[in-house]
C-alpha cells in the first residue's frame, strides 16, 4: 500500500527550498499542503472555526494567531485526508530535518509493520513507556502521553478522522 507525504508550509515560505532538497536527496515523493497564513490575523473565512473562549478556558491564555494558523492548517489537512480517503499519510512540517531513519521508515514501509494508527517521527518532550527495536534497527517508543512540538508524524485515515473531529473548533 502506498503512502502519501504532505509537507505543511506557507506558500511563500523560504523553508520550501530546503525541504524540497531533502526529499529530492532521499528520492522520496511528497507534495506541499499550503498552510493557512495567520501572521497578520486570522482570515475571516476561518474565524468561525476557532473557539477563542474555550481556548482561553483550556489554556489560561489566548491562542496567538500563528498558533491558530498552524492548528487550522493541520485541521484542513486532516479533512483533506478524510475527504480523499487517503489510507496512510506522513505529515511533515517544512522546517523538518530529515535523517536516514526517515528514509528507512519510508523505503521499508516500517509504518505497516508497527501496526500503529499514529506514529510520531520527530517531537519534543515525549514520556516514554517502553522502547523496542524493529527489524530495520530503528528504535521506537510507546508513549505515556502526547508529545509537544511534533515535526513529522504518520496517521491512517481513521486517526485523521478523529483528529479532524477533535480539532473542530480550534481550541488548542
Amino acid at each position: 500500500m502506498d503512502i502519501k507525504i504532505f509537507v505543511v508550509s506557507l506558500p511563500d515560505s523560504n523553508r520550501r527550498q530546503a525541504i524540497q532538497k531533502q526529499f529530492s536527496d532521499y528520492n522520496i515523493p511528497y507534495e506541499f499542503f499550503d498552510a493557512i497564513d495567520c501572521r497578520f490575523g486570522v482570515p475571516a473565512q476561518y474565524e468561525h472555526m476557532v473557539d477563542r473562549q474555550k481556548a482561553y478556558q483550556a489554556l489560561g491564555r489566548h491562542l496567538s494567531d500563528v498558533e491558530i494558523g498552524c492548528a487550522l492548517s493541520h485541521h484542513l489537512l486532516y479533512q483533506h485526508i478524510v475527504d480523499n480517503n487517503i489510507e496512510q499519510t506522513i505529515i511533515v512540517e517544512d522546517d523538518a530535518i530529515l535523517i536516514d531513519d526517515f528514509k528507512v521508515f519510508y523505503d521499508n514501509k516500517v509504518y505497516e509493520t508497527l501496526k500503529a494508527d499514529m506514529v510520531f517521527l520527530y517531537h519534543l518532550m515525549a514520556y516514554v513507556q517502553t522502547t523496542y527495536t524493529t527489524t530495520h534497527h530503528a528504535k521506537y517508543h510507546k508513549l505515556k502521553y502526547m508529545p509537544y512540538s511534533t515535526v513529522a508524524y504518520y496517521v491512517n485515515t481513521a486517526v485523521a478522522r478523529v483528529l479532524c473531529d477533535a480539532s473542530n473548533p480550534i481550541v488548542y
